[in-house]
């Protein structure tokens, strides 16, 4: 339910029909995600880029019509 793991990964699972995994620790919720579904060979995550641990092939970074923050430093963030 998305009182437990929030609107996006719902909408993300509903929208596309891909399988979710939720958890504080990306790599735990990775290996879960493929001991589940073994026939995945892409996952994306959301803040992925914050999770070190997180093995990667490849990053990609998006940014909206903000562009680049708001020009403070954090913990401020982006506006």
């Amino acid at each position: 339910p998305a009182a437990r793991v929030g609107d996006e990964p719902l909408l993300v699972h509903l929208r596309c029909g891909v399988p979710v995994a939720v958890g504080r620790d990306r790599v735990k919720a990775a290996q879960a995600l493929l001991r589940q579904h073994p026939e995945l060979n892409l996952i994306v995550s959301d803040d992925g880029l914050q999770h070190h641990a997180l093995a990667r092939d490849a990053q990609v970074i998006v940014f909206d019509a903000r562009g680049v923050g708001n020009g403070l430093r954090l913990p401020a963030g982006p506006e």
